[in-house]
């Protein structure tokens, strides 16, 4: 008898300490988030009743401080100060590594926070080391910046970097220094003009004038053959010089233009981009001053 109750009381002993223990172990792994530190909202911003998104996208208690954020991403870490925040990137478009991309995308990134400081010194575009041109706009409800780039080059790794010039004004903490890439697609697309002086129809242009063409991209094969200059029937002689990266051709008569008279330009397919899409030949007229 004895040693049956002492067995049965080890036993029930050994049962309480045994749940004991494992409270304290679950106890130790879980504890409620604190109503300031909260925890990580879910998508689309998404937090239980009672819990609002804040700016650093973890859900908050409503009511607690709006002045702090968790130290971590463990919940049962005590709230630190949100300065301790840099502003972060978390959208980008194109994606990293992400191939066949148009030459007139945009760029674009998302922030976590409202940000200042965005501008073409601090959202930089490379194509090989040389920088593309392009326009920056900032959106500051959606906490985004967009580049424009006036075309990127085709078939070639696109390199974008934002500086730490990009800071979050509230704390004046600067963004960390943010890098990706992506791949453009090859270039399928035959150039086009986009501006020719004296524009077409043109009248009272002077004897004296240079013709110019500017092309929507670099092209090659512009000479006197490709490039022809003719009234009544006669070709006029002349050079021909590229400026503004290859993108524009300028003839330069050897003589004044003949007073009075229609000119006509003439544009053939021999003109094509860097890839060797051509040109679709075009043409175009004025009339000189009398």
């Amino acid at each position: 008898m004895t040693r049956r109750s002492v067995s049965r009381g080890t036993i029930l002993g050994l049962s309480v300490g045994l749940v004991l223990m494992l409270g304290v172990a679950l106890g130790g792994c879980y504890g409620p988030p604190k109503p300031d530190c909260g925890f990580r909202c879910g998508p689309a911003q998404a937090c239980p009743a009672d819990y609002t998104c804040g700016n650093d996208n973890r859900c908050h208690l409503n009511g607690s401080s709006p002045t702090l954020q968790c130290g971590t991403a463990d919940a049962s870490v005590a709230d630190a100060p949100s300065e301790m925040y840099s502003p972060r990137v978390i959208l980008i478009s194109p994606g990293r590594g992400e191939s066949e991309v148009g030459f007139d995308r945009p760029i674009l990134a998302g922030f976590d926070v409202d940000v200042m400081g965005v501008s073409e010194l601090s959202f930089l575009v490379s194509a090989t080391g040389v920088p593309v041109s392009g326009t920056v706009t900032y959106e500051p409800s959606e906490h985004r910046a967009i580049f424009f780039p006036s075309r990127l080059p085709t078939s070639s790794q696109i390199d974008v970097t934002l500086t730490p010039a990009i800071r979050d004004p509230a704390t004046g903490r600067t963004l960390q220094p943010t890098s990706w890439f992506f791949e453009t697609a090859a270039d399928g697309l035959p150039p086009v003009v986009s501006n020719t002086s004296p524009a077409d129809g043109a009248v009272g242009v002077s004897v004296a004038a240079n013709i110019s063409v500017t092309f929507d991209e670099p092209v090659q094969n512009v000479d006197t053959a490709s490039f022809v200059v003719s009234e009544g029937g006669g070709t006029i002689g002349g050079t021909i010089t590229m400026s503004n990266g290859n993108r524009t051709a300028t003839f330069d008569p050897t003589a004044s233009l003949a007073a009075a008279a229609t000119i006509t330009v003439t544009l053939s397919s021999s003109i094509t981009d860097a890839t060797g899409n051509p040109l679709a030949a075009t043409s175009f007229s004025f009339t000189t001053a009398p």
